[in-house]
């Protein structure tokens, strides 16, 4: 009878275990996906800053190529009028 119920003992200490274990492994993998998740998120808003700026770039090159034009123009209109 000691023997089962030392058997028991010992068998019940093993699925203890193995649940901690599990439990353990279990938050360690939650870690892992939370941080792969906000590693997500930080690539995200960086490549959508990378992309803002780009947009905003382009919209200044836009800006300064629209001024130089008009400045071309109005250059050429008082060059054209002075004659």
């Amino acid at each position: 009878m000691k023997k089962g119920v030392l058997d028991y003992e010992m068998k019940k200490g093993e699925i203890d275990y193995e649940m901690k274990k599990g439990v353990m492994d279990y938050e360690m993998k939650k870690d892992e996906i939370d941080y792969e998740m906000k590693k997500g998120e930080i690539d995200y808003e960086m490549k959508k800053g990378e992309i803002d700026y780009e947009m905003k770039k382009d919209v200044m090159d836009y800006e300064m190529k629209k001024g130089v034009m008009d400045y071309e123009r109005k250059k050429e209109k008082n060059y054209k009028g002075g004659r």
